[in-house]
């Protein structure tokens, strides 16, 4: 969910939807590329809506006519979180790692690319998040993952550091 002025954005598994914080009436957001959508996250980056979907990277206008679908580096697949952070924006997807993009998303370019190539089980990663120290981690089916930027190690925490295997969130 995210805020927008006065309404509520809430994604779901069958697009997205308006919540008008006034009058509490919900309206289905009329959008082409969110008709379909499964809503996986929502963030606000640079004063924009964010929309981690089944279909993507997806730039809400907020207008609800026409949104942007972005295709970086492959991101035109199942993208499953969203992070801001600084000038850039984290985003992990169901297929193919975590993307690190640059500020300006229209000319964005991906900075880094977390994946397999890596050191990671797979490339499904469906959370992330950065501590105190620096350090991000991410989930993905069967592991925990510590990212540390510094040194570019990956550091996994598996059933033999107690977590029950299933997707971790």
């Amino acid at each position: 969910m995210a805020s927008h002025k006065t309404n509520l954005l809430i994604g779901t598994n069958h697009g997205l939807y308006s919540l008008n914080l006034t009058t509490e009436s919900v309206e289905k957001v009329s959008d082409k590329n969110l008709e379909f959508s499964t809503i996986n996250d929502i963030d606000v980056y640079n004063n924009k809506e964010m929309l981690a979907t089944s279909s993507g990277l997806i730039v809400w206008n907020g207008s609800g006519t026409e949104s942007s679908v972005y295709d970086y580096s492959g991101l035109k697949t199942e993208c499953k979180s969203i992070y801001p952070l600084d000038n850039k924006i984290w985003v992990t997807t169901s297929h193919k790692g975590a993307f690190l993009i640059n500020n300006d998303l229209d000319k964005a370019a991906v900075s880094e690319v977390l994946d397999k190539a890596n050191g990671f089980d797979d490339n499904q990663i469906s959370g992330m998040v950065i501590d105190e120290s620096g350090n991000t981690w991410l989930s993905t089916r069967s592991s925990l993952y510590r990212y540390d930027k510094s040194t570019k190690n990956v550091f996994a925490y598996r059933t033999n550091h107690g977590i029950t295997v299933g997707e971790i969130t």
